[in-house]
């Protein structure tokens, strides 16, 4: 028998941030995204059909709008963990070093790893019913594909050890970037459009 009736538990392991972004923001950056011309690929180690830097006017762009997803990462921090909130988040400043355009075609796919930062995100902005309609009809007993998947530590009994989403237009997450992640291959012949940055923590 609990004693007083109560009970709690406590988080564990790594923030992953979720918001959702308005659709039209997204077309702006797809716009933006297909004009682009620097070859980002080297920096990146996804097997991928275009991985493109943004031109600095777009990069601030994209600050302006997207300022306050930040600030609601800060607030989920201080809910998540108030303590360290206090210690390494309150007086920071986020100051995004990298943003980059991503197209995925038929058969890409971006392989488990990490990013040199202290944070990363990524933007979906866009996803066709195509890839939708395959993670409904997969049958592996692993992720369908398209989605992606965040995996920390070792997956074993009573351990939440990773976080898989199939997202949609406008899904942002924002995740330490030491954090492990990976997207599968699908086999539908259209693209998936993602928008993914570093970000490094100032005072």
């Amino acid at each position: 028998m609990i004693w007083d009736n109560k009970y709690k538990f406590y988080y564990w392991g790594p923030l992953l941030f979720h918001a959702k972004i308005d659709p039209k923001f997204c077309d702006e950056m797809n716009v933006r995204g297909r004009k682009l011309k620097k070859d980002y690929t080297h920096e990146l180690v996804g097997s991928i059909h275009k991985e493109l830097a943004f031109f600095d006017e777009d990069i601030n762009y994209f600050l302006k709008n997207i300022e306050s997803v930040f600030e609601a990462y800060k607030n989920s921090y201080k809910q998540f963990n108030e303590n360290d909130y206090n210690k390494y988040i309150k007086n920071k400043k986020f100051m995004l070093n990298e943003l980059w355009f991503n197209i995925m075609k038929k058969g890409d796919s971006n392989p488990m790893h990490t990013h040199k930062a202290d944070l990363s995100f990524v933007l979906v902005t866009q996803i066709p019913n195509e890839i939708k309609k395959e993670n409904e009809d997969f049958k592996g007993s692993g992720h369908g594909p398209g989605g992606i998947r965040f995996v920390f530590g070792q997956n074993q009994a009573h351990f939440t050890s990773e976080q898989y989403f199939f997202p949609e237009k406008g899904d942002f997450f924002i995740f330490p970037a030491k954090l492990y992640h990976f997207v599968n291959s699908f086999k539908s012949d259209v693209e998936r459009i993602t928008i993914a940055g570093n970000i490094n923590e100032s005072q």
